[in-house]
């Protein structure tokens, strides 16, 4: 994992680790393309878990940045998504992704109006998404305190 000081000139990178192209598909938008480099990255794989976490940050030639949210499943039937943001400064940066809400992330797999259900079966629902909820938080925050402390060992 290579992670570059957020005011290192492309110019002054290693051989080899110069400027890219990114392409970035977007669920829902039009992709983020731009060049640059990648700033940092941090990956938050646990095979107890059925998802995973993976934050990007790059620095664009133009020196603005952009941050990437992916969020990954092991199951075929799932979708993994994508979502990315330009930023207009490293502050930008740090907003966008202390300010993601990975609850969004959690399917709710109940259908809370079918009158077939008991109270019971609801409560028992809710404590699951409740739990499925935590998990979420819990895992992207631990990536995310990853990318930080990346970016600040890097600054």
């Amino acid at each position: 994992m290579t992670v570059h000081a957020p005011h290192t000139a492309p110019q002054d990178l290693p051989i080899g680790m110069g400027p890219q192209s990114f392409h970035i598909r977007r669920l829902g938008g039009r992709p983020l393309r731009f060049r640059g480099v990648e700033l940092a990255m941090a990956m938050g794989f646990s095979p107890e878990h059925a998802f995973w976490y993976e934050i990007n940050a790059y620095r664009k030639l133009q020196g603005a940045y952009a941050v990437a949210v992916r969020l990954f499943h092991s199951a075929t039937d799932e979708q993994d998504v994508v979502q990315a943001w330009p930023c207009d400064g490293l502050g930008d940066v740090l907003e966008t992704l202390e300010r993601y809400d990975a609850t969004q992330d959690v399917t709710v797999s109940v259908d809370p109006t079918d009158p077939d259900l008991s109270a019971a079966e609801l409560a028992a629902h809710a404590l699951d998404l409740r739990a499925r909820t935590e998990i979420h938080k819990r895992a992207y925050a631990a990536v995310l305190g990853d990318l930080l402390h990346q970016l600040d060992d890097a600054g």
